[in-house]
C-alpha cells in the first residue's frame, strides 16, 4: 500500500552538482563478452529535495517536463497513469527497503528530457534498511520504454556505509541507460570518468537484489557495486562469482567504498 505523508512539502537548496564527462565507447565488456553500455555524456545534474506524499511527488508542480517544441512531454508509463504508478511503485520499493526518508531527490532537469539535455531521474533514500544508506531510482518501474532485466522491469539501487549523496547522483545519471540498454545480474559497467579523483573505483558490478510485483507487473531492483580496476579484470575473465564471494566475505556488499582497497588476493 502506498505510504502517505501528512508533510508541508519544502524546496531545498541544491545538495551538490556533480558532471559526468565520458568517452563515447567504453572499453570494459558486458556478461558474454557483450560491449559495456556507455553512460551518458556530459551530463550535469543537480538534485533537489521535496517532502514524498506518496502521490505523484515525481512530478510535482513546477517540475513538469516539456517537449522540445515546449508542449507536454511524452511519458511512457504503462497506461499513461504516473500518479498510480508513483504511489505503487513507492509502496513496493517500501516493502522491500522499508520507509524512505520522506524526501524525493529530485533531478532539476526532469528525466523526460532524456541525458542529452541533462535529464535524470528522481531517487529515494532509505535509512533504515539495516546498517548503512539505500538510495533507489524511482522513475524505471511502469515504463513500457525500458529494456527488461530477468527480474523484469526494474530500478536502479545503491548502498553506502554512510554518504549516499554520490551514489544517489550517479544512478539518478544511468537510470536513462537503462531505456537503451540492457543490463542484468553479472554485468559490469566502467564508470571510472564518474568516481572522485583518487578513488580506487572504476566499476559498478550488478547483482540482482530483489524481486516483486507492481500492478501485476514482474519487477525488481539491481544493485550496482563499486568495484576496483582488478576486480572488473577479474569479472571479464569471467571470474564474476569468485569477485563477488570475495566481496561479501571481506563485507564489502552491498556497499559502493569509494576509498576502499580491493578485495582480490595480489597474484
Amino acid at each position: 500500500m502506498a505510504v502517505a505523508r501528512d508533510r508541508r512539502a519544502i524546496v531545498v537548496t541544491v545538495v551538490t552538482t556533480i558532471t559526468v564527462v565520458v568517452l563515447v565507447a567504453i572499453a570494459s565488456a558486458c556478461r558474454r563478452e557483450k560491449d559495456e553500455p556507455a553512460l551518458p555524456s556530459d551530463v550535469g545534474v543537480a538534485i533537489t529535495e521535496t517532502a514524498a506524499t506518496g502521490k505523484a511527488a515525481g512530478n510535482a508542480p513546477g517540475r513538469s517536463a516539456k517537449a522540445a517544441d515546449g508542449g507536454p512531454a511524452p511519458r511512457a508509463d504503462a497506461g499513461g497513469d504516473w500518479q498510480a504508478w508513483w504511489a505503487a511503485r513507492e509502496a513496493a520499493l517500501e516493502r522491500v527497503l522499508g520507509p524512505s526518508d520522506g524526501m524525493v531527490r529530485h533531478a532539476v532537469i526532469p528525466f523526460e528530457f532524456g541525458p542529452e539535455k541533462g535529464g535524470a531521474a528522481d531517487v529515494l533514500v532509505f535509512r533504515e534498511h539495516g546498517p548503512g544508506l539505500f538510495a533507489a531510482t524511482a522513475e524505471l518501474i511502469g515504463r513500457d520504454d525500458q529494456l527488461r532485466s530477468a527480474a523484469g522491469n526494474y530500478e536502479l539501487l545503491i548502498a553506502a556505509r554512510d554518504d549516499i549523496e554520490w551514489g544517489s547522483h550517479l544512478i539518478s545519471i544511468l537510470a536513462y541507460t537503462t531505456l537503451e540498454e540492457r543490463f542484468d545480474s553479472g554485468h559490469t559497467l566502467d564508470i571510472s570518468p564518474a568516481v572522485p579523483p583518487g578513488s580506487p573505483i572504476t566499476a559498478l558490478l550488478f547483482v540482482e537484489y530483489a524481486r516483486f510485483e507492481v500492478r501485476g507487473r514482474r519487477c525488481g531492483l539491481l544493485l550496482g557495486v563499486g568495484i576496483t580496476a582488478d576486480e572488473l579484470d577479474a569479472c571479464l575473465r569471467g571470474e564474476r562469482d569468485a569477485v563477488l564471494t570475495a566481496l561479501v566475505r571481506k563485507r564489502v556488499y552491498p556497499y559502493t567504498d569509494l576509498r576502499r582497497a580491493s578485495v582480490l588476493e595480489a597474484r
